[in-house]
């Protein structure tokens, strides 16, 4: 990491930074929004987010492009959608969920992301959440 990046990520900053020169091949294979898409939910520590999740944890992203690429995503076998049953919804609060199917877990291994699995995890870690944010991190997942 850059000591921009560094300095960002102990201050509990949201990262600012798009990509991390060592996953340059898995930057020009998936392009940089599907980068920080499957990276972030890489370093969640249920690997399933909502799209609340994603867009606090994927700033430079809009709402609707992120759920563009997550959908494209999902069209594609990489991330699969879940929904929590009637019984475990909350008002005002996220029901749907993405997750890594077994091929997104096959190209996160052909990408060489999986071996960055815990460091991901670190990311996200050490990101000042908000408290919405926190809420939705420690729902109960599909």
């Amino acid at each position: 990491m850059s000591s921009n990046s560094e300095q960002r990520v102990q201050s509990g900053e949201a990262p600012r930074t798009s990509t991390v020169p060592e996953d340059e091949d898995a930057v020009t294979e998936l392009g940089e929004s599907r980068y920080l898409i499957i990276t972030a939910l890489l370093g969640h520590p249920q690997q399933s987010m909502s799209i609340t999740e994603f867009e606090f944890m994927v700033p430079t992203l809009s709402e609707s492009s992120i759920r563009y690429h997550v959908d494209r995503l999902c069209e594609e076998g990489v991330l699969v959608k879940d929904q929590l049953s009637s019984g475990y919804r909350r008002p005002k609060s996220p029901y749907t969920f993405y997750s890594f199917s077994d091929h997104g877990r096959e190209l996160l291994s052909e990408l060489g992301l999986s071996w960055r699995e815990a460091w991901f995890e670190e990311l996200h870690h050490v990101v000042r959440k908000t408290d919405r944010v926190i809420q939705i991190e420690e729902m109960p997942r599909p």
